[in-house]
């Protein structure tokens, strides 16, 4: 097997060479950026807001037509955050809005957050009651090794999770600011060493190294 240690942040590479010795580890990976790499992941990752409403109430007295009018508003709510972070332009074809809903057996203090619908391009839909139900009693099982499809539900929240795209990866901001780049490489095949650096741990003697475009 070979091992390769992934190290970043402000100081994890200057120590990653000594450590890797001591562990027996031949190969080190340090991204181009280590010390905002973390950074760069936050801002390249999808916008989202989580919201929720609170009903408290029997499973069987929800009708479809009152949750549909909870779930309608925490998706416009989440719709005009978004239209005053990112521009309305780019707030209404490319939203996602994940639903869900926290039920549990009555009787218990512990709730199941079960997946009730998405709607893509934030287009309404009317959710399926007897659908999530069954969602929930599989779920019990699995999560608890029974189900009691006979006992009554409490549906304690509805959740909204709204997602949008940022539209780019990391990986081309990493190709779009380097000139030169491109180098084709297959899995296990090294990418062609751009420079070299001495380097040299505590115990040996300085050696070129080689230095890689990842």
């Amino acid at each position: 097997m070979i091992l390769r240690w992934w190290r970043f942040g402000g100081a994890g590479p200057l120590h990653a060479a000594y450590l890797a010795d001591a562990l027996g580890i031949k190969q080190v990976l340090v991204p181009r950026y280590p010390g905002v790499l973390s950074a760069l992941g936050m801002i390249t990752a999808d916008m989202s807001r989580d919201s929720l409403h609170f009903l408290a109430q029997p499973l069987a007295t929800l009708t479809p037509d009152v949750l549909l009018r909870h779930m309608t508003r925490l998706a416009q709510q989440a719709q005009a955050e978004f239209a005053a972070d990112a521009g309305v332009g780019r707030c209404h074809q490319s939203l996602r809005a994940t639903f869900t809903l926290d039920l549990r057996y009555a009787g218990q203090s512990h709730e199941i957050t079960t997946p009730l619908m998405v709607w893509e391009g934030m287009q309404p839909q009317v959710p399926d009651i007897a659908q999530v139900t069954q969602r929930f009693h599989a779920l019990h099982e699995q999560y608890s090794g029974h189900a009691m499809p006979d006992h009554p539900i409490e549906a304690v929240v509805v959740r909204l999770k709204c997602t949008m795209p940022q539209g780019y990866r990391l990986a081309d901001m990493a190709t779009a600011n380097t000139p030169g780049t491109g180098d084709s490489t297959t899995p296990n095949q090294p990418a062609t060493p751009i420079a070299t650096v001495q380097a040299a741990l505590a115990d040996e003697s300085p050696q070129q190294m080689p230095t890689r475009d990842l």
